[in-house]
């Protein structure tokens, strides 16, 4: 039982000024009054945000699509305030 966030990103001209950070605040104070983790799969430009912010990074899994050269490796993180 979590609450797992997505797809989350953040124009180019809104970067470095706090709007990651925002959209995460919103995502781990509902997870708080539910009184459930917070989950997510980070790009590796993400992970440093997420880790800043009391993620913890579990593993990482790579995905590439079928037939493409090109993969991404993603760290899977969590965030839960009863474990910290």
């Amino acid at each position: 039982d979590q609450v797992q966030l997505h797809l989350l990103a953040t124009h180019p001209d809104y970067q470095r000024h706090g709007a990651g950070t925002r959209h995460l605040d919103w995502g781990m104070e509902i997870a708080l009054k539910e009184k459930k983790p917070v989950t997510l799969f980070g790009s590796p430009m993400g992970t440093k945000l997420y880790t800043e912010l009391g993620f913890k990074l579990l593993d990482h899994v790579t995905v590439q699509v079928h037939g493409e050269e090109e993969k991404v490796s993603l760290g899977v993180m969590v965030y839960d305030k009863h474990l910290l």
